[in-house]
């Protein structure tokens, strides 16, 4: 596995440090450490010094030499280094992933993260609406107390062809692991207040709908390889997204993955709406797989 831990000159990347060395050493992966330098261009003003650009450009070097420093002393891993040239820096990972043929990009939660949780800062809506590359988002605060390895992959699945791929891609991660392979699928309940049709009725429609999606679970899992697989899955209900997941038995070595959605309207919810909430609800790092095109 070719691994990429995107990191910035500030604290939101220990986080992201801390789990790609978690990754790295569950499977074992070459690892390059990352970051983006503004390039000239981005500036309006022709008079910027140009040893000011200078000292920009040894800045980011000392940013990545220094963590890569971290890695070896903290974990004993060896880490390539690199500074990108980009005026952003969401395109600007996703541009050096493409280039380093990336298999997982790595990155810490945006500024004001709350601890356990991850924000989505701009850096991170551009990788997701950019980056070809499986992304894993990393909560704020990870680094406190970091998985030594991952101990379970569990999938956000949902019915059709992207919560497919979501569990082909979670058994692989969870046979190179050698760890357990979870689905969960979230039912959120919409409660019939003053309906007439009263409380047997409201849990009739519930029974049915748990016996759809154990249903789809089953086919998903029917089309990939299972064997030597220890493998489960649940239905999560509850009146919300956060509701819901708060009903699993979360882990510090688990691994979260959820699929893209194919499309949508709005750039913001492209994700879908229900997964967007997932991402925001996450107390667990969390791989965002790459649309998949019609």
């Amino acid at each position: 596995m070719k691994l990429m831990i995107g990191v910035a000159d500030d604290s939101t990347s220990a986080d992201a440090v801390a789990f790609g060395a978690t990754l790295a050493a569950t499977f074992g992966a070459h690892v390059s450490v990352v970051t983006v330098s503004a390039t000239d261009d981005e500036y309006i003003n022709d008079h910027v010094d140009p040893r000011w650009q200078k000292q920009r450009g040894d800045a980011s070097s000392q940013v990545v030499d220094r963590i890569a420093e971290s890695l070896e002393s903290q974990y004993g891993l060896t880490a390539q280094t690199v500074v990108h040239h980009h005026r952003s820096l969401g395109s600007g990972l996703s541009e050096i992933a493409a280039e380093l043929n990336a298999d997982l990009v790595v990155v810490g939660s945006g500024p004001g993260g709350s601890i356990g949780r991850f924000a989505m800062g701009s850096t991170t809506n551009q990788l997701l609406h950019h980056c070809t590359t499986p992304l894993a988002l990393v909560p704020s605060g990870y680094a406190r107390h970091p998985a030594p390895r991952l101990g379970r992959v569990l999938v956000a699945f949902s019915a059709g062809p992207e919560g497919e791929v979501a569990t082909a891609k979670g058994a692989e991660l969870a046979r190179a692991a050698g760890v357990p392979l979870r689905l969960l699928t979230l039912l959120i309940r919409h409660r019939m207040y003053g309906s007439d049709l009263g409380a047997d009725a409201e849990g009739s429609v519930l029974t049915a709908s748990l016996e759809m999606l154990r249903g789809h679970q089953d086919h998903a899992l029917s089309l990939i390889d299972t064997t030597g697989l220890d493998v489960s899955n649940d239905i999560l209900v509850g009146d919300s997204p956060l509701a819901a997941m708060s009903r699993e038995d979360w882990a510090e070595d688990d691994l979260l993955v959820v699929a893209s959605a194919r499309g949508g309207i709005l750039r913001r919810v492209f994700l879908g709406d229900t997964t967007y909430k997932i991402l925001r609800a996450a107390t667990v790092p969390t791989l965002v797989l790459p649309r998949q095109h019609d």
